[in-house]
């Protein structure tokens, strides 16, 4: 009933006084106090709830007029702040309502803010026997004032007053808590630390340890790292994004306002280090991607990334975390954790700082008897750290790397990564790796299974030996490359042959060996000459001619099997004909996918037209059956996409053969539809195929038929650009999302470039047909709004 009170009074325009006649029905009696405060709570938070469907000038009135009583409401709250002792429930409505109202900005002069109210919650913090709640409630209404000081120019004795406020809570309260491991109360006082710090970091890098840029607040936040839990450290993650950020900015000018943070970086790395072992684990245990710890470390990876410039770069830090780790890990979580945070380090590393990484390679390849959780992690920095073998003195590494590497591969809990690690190997050098081609080969046999997890270590591998393929001679390539896909057609031919329903046919997946062959295909790439033939042609004539029953079979076998169908069509190219059928039979997207493919390679051949105007309208006939309404657009983004990809092709490849057919007025029609569309994929493919038809207006190429695609372009953009406006900013009106905008502002640019007058009247037109006031009578939008957008769109 609050919730619904709060959104009344945004909503209705007619009452501007809500405050003060909430306060004056409610505040004669302190039992209807809770209810008051509730919805004094929850006021300023609905003005930005996007449920409530206001526009946005509503929303700036509102909020001007919530900051213009805010006096009433503080008034009442400093009646409520003498019941704090007496009623905990009076206590956190009142606590929670003030710190509601600092989101509205800094609303009161310091002189209220720095007489009892902030008094009340610091004192509620610095009792540790506090209700949890309560104390929680404090917390957040001091968060809120520290949002205030973010203008501590303006509000200097106010952010002074925090600061000096904190430094007791640090000596004070913040350690009994700590030494008490009562990590609820410490979480709320590191959640006071850290908003304030980010309210004064700018403060810190203008003033480095004066004032209000003591750097007393920065000990407090790292204290918070330094303990060794790692909810407290993630709450202090903001601080350090928000201080990188402001620190990179400034640093493309002048990196010398980095210096007085580096020994804190150094120190943050330290804790990371510390927080990053996993003490309740086993040796041989490898954590889930939705352990608590893995969860930490995507957190942890982030702030390094954001942190390690301010010492200077990646190197400082990666030698930094080496030489603790050498000094004093040694136990294996110790080295787990420091390897880790290499492993996050290396990623940055240049070749020409090579030489700090090659200590920790000689370490990890000269350890083979790690457990299985320490093991895994130095795969992980092996794999960020191949890039040392360009250089001549890392290569001396790579026969012990391999080693190391594919006796991991022989485990099966290390498979994947290890593969991971070998596949970054040839990437890195492909050259060196030619001579292990064979081994490479046997180890894709081996791990070529029918399980899906497995697998993919399997796919990683062939994207590695297609890299040193890729680098070698053809005449040395085909035959490793026929020897591949040979494997996974026989095994293919396997499963065609057994027979439907029987438990061993159930145990069989097409997926993978699909998969295989498709990487094949996909990571071999080669420069010919003119006289050369591709290496692959052979093995796609041998599919063609031999393979392709099977690969027939495969697709009629499974043809309900939309996972199957999917992999199999980014595998091979059908026939048109069979794409057409299958499409009219099952409606997979996957088939409007290849047939784009298709377009693309063949469609520019006049020889095909006739075959390709069939498919178009077949596929064109079959979609308009399966998209009839706004509804199937929705539930149905992936076919909307694939099938607005396929005729973007087609104005691209063979734009005559689309603009002369009766279906474009269906593609056209559709096209509309989708434009209100809020899937990102849908919504940009129909709006990328309204940019190819204007295109085609302005065509430049000369060949039979040129002069057609440009006066049906013309006739075509003439006829539907009234329409095409008005739903583009129809769908802006209703709050399309803003990553949309983009490709609507191109549309209207191409449609500015064909003429401007036309676009000038069109958007006039749309711009009248908008609804500017809601029935309630609040405005949406001005006269003045509207010229503002229409100006924009035609400057």
């Amino acid at each position: 009933l609050c919730i619904a009170l709060a959104d009344l009074a945004i909503q209705m325009v007619q009452w501007n006084d809500v405050v003060q006649s909430l306060i004056a029905s409610f505040a004669s009696e302190v039992r209807y106090y809770p209810i008051l405060l509730e919805t004094l709570e929850i006021l300023p938070q609905e003005v930005e709830s996007e449920k409530i469907r206001v526009g946005e000038n509503r929303r700036t009135l509102v909020t001007t007029i919530l900051r213009q009583t805010s006096t009433f409401v503080f008034e009442f709250l400093s009646k409520c702040m003498e019941m704090v002792q007496t009623d905990s429930n009076i206590c956190i409505k009142t606590l929670a309502c003030l710190a509601s109202w600092f989101q509205l900005g800094p609303l009161i002069s310091e002189q209220i803010i720095l007489s009892n109210f902030l008094e009340v919650p610091f004192e509620i913090l610095l009792n540790i026997q506090s209700n949890i709640r309560i104390y929680e409630a404090a917390s957040r209404c001091i968060c809120g004032a520290a949002t205030v000081v973010e203008d501590y120019g303006k509000y200097h004795d106010l952010a002074a007053a925090l600061l000096t406020a904190c430094q007791q809570l640090a000596v004070g309260a913040f350690r009994q808590v700590l030494n008490n491991k009562d990590m609820e109360r410490a979480g709320a006082i590191c959640h006071v630390f850290t908003e304030l710090g980010i309210s004064l970091h700018r403060c810190m890098i203008d003033t480095p340890n004066q004032g209000l840029g003591s750097f007393n607040l920065l000990e407090m936040i790292s204290l918070c790292s330094e303990y060794g839990n790692i909810s407290l450290a993630q709450i202090t993650f903001d601080f350090w994004f928000c201080l990188s950020d402001t620190l990179f900015e400034l640093t493309e000018a002048d990196n010398s306002c980095n210096n007085p943070f580096k020994p804190y970086i150094f120190q943050l790395l330290d804790h990371l280090c510390k927080l990053c072992q996993r003490y309740e684990s086993e040796e041989n245990d490898i954590l889930g991607d939705d352990d608590t710890m893995i969860e930490f470390r995507r957190d942890v990876e982030d702030v390094i990334r954001g942190i390690k410039f301010i010492v200077g770069g990646a190197a400082d830090c990666f030698t930094h975390v080496y030489h603790n780790a050498a000094k004093s890990a040694n136990s294996w979580t110790q080295i787990e954790a420091a390897f880790f945070i290499l492993g996050v380090l290396a990623e940055s590393l240049l070749l020409r700082e090579a030489e700090a990484a090659m200590p920790v390679i000689t370490i990890i390849i000269s350890n083979p008897g790690y457990g299985l959780a320490l093991k895994q992690t130095c795969l992980k920095l092996l794999e960020k750290l191949c890039f040392v073998f360009h250089e001549e003195s890392g290569r001396v590494y790579l026969s012990g790397f391999l080693s190391y590497t594919f006796t991991a591969l022989q485990v099966p809990i290390l498979t994947a990564q290890a593969a991971d690690t070998i596949e970054s190997a040839c990437k890195e050098c492909k050259q060196d790796m030619y001579p292990h081609l064979n081994s490479l080969i046997e180890a894709i046999q081996f791990t070529s299974t029918n399980d899906r997890n497995i697998n993919r270590s399997a796919l990683s591998l062939i994207k590695g030996a297609m890299e040193i393929l890729s680098y070698t001679a053809i005449s040395n390539a085909y035959e490793v490359l026929q020897r591949l896909a040979t494997l996974q057609l026989e095994t293919l031919h396997k499963y065609v042959e057994v027979t439907h329903g029987t438990p061993m046919q159930k145990s069989f997946d097409p997926v993978p060996p699909i998969d295989r062959l498709s990487h094949i295909f996909r990571y071999y790439h080669v420069e010919l000459d003119m006289s050369e033939m591709h290496p692959c042609v052979p093995i796609l004539e041998n599919v063609r001619i031999n393979g392709w029953p099977i690969l027939s079979k495969i697709i009629k076998k499974y043809k309900n099997d939309i996972i199957v169908l999917e992999h199999m069509c980014t595998c091979i190219r059908f026939a048109i004909r069979c794409l057409v059928d299958s499409y009219a039979e099952n409606r997979h997207s996957c088939f409007l996918y290849l047939s784009s493919i298709l377009v693309d390679e063949f469609a520019s051949e006049s020889i095909y037209d006739d075959s390709f105007r069939q498919m178009l309208e077949i596929f064109c006939k079959v979609t308009a059956e399966f998209l009839k309404n706004q509804a199937d657009l929705i539930d149905n983004p992936a076919t909307v996409d694939d099938f607005f990809r396929l005729i973007a092709r087609y104005l691209q490849r063979c734009p005559r053969l689309i603009l002369t057919s009766p279906a474009i007025n269906y593609v056209i029609g559709c096209g509309l539809a989708a434009s209100s569309l809020e899937h990102r994929d849908a919504h940009d493919s129909a709006l990328i195929v309204f940019s190819d038809l204007i295109e085609c207006s302005r065509y430049g190429e000369t060949f039979p038929g040129s002069d057609t695609v440009r006066q049906r372009s013309k006739e075509l953009v003439d006829s539907y650009g009234q329409e095409l406006v008005k739903a583009l900013i129809t769908s802006v009106a209703n709050g399309i999302p803003k990553s949309l905008l983009p490709k609507i502002a191109e549309v209207l640019l191409k449609l500015q470039n064909y003429s401007t007058s036309q676009l000038s009247d069109w958007v006039k037109v749309a711009l009248s047909s908008l609804n500017t006031i809601t029935e309630t009578g609040s405005v949406i939008a001005t006269p003045e709004q509207l010229n503002l957008l229409y100006n924009g769109i035609l400057r």
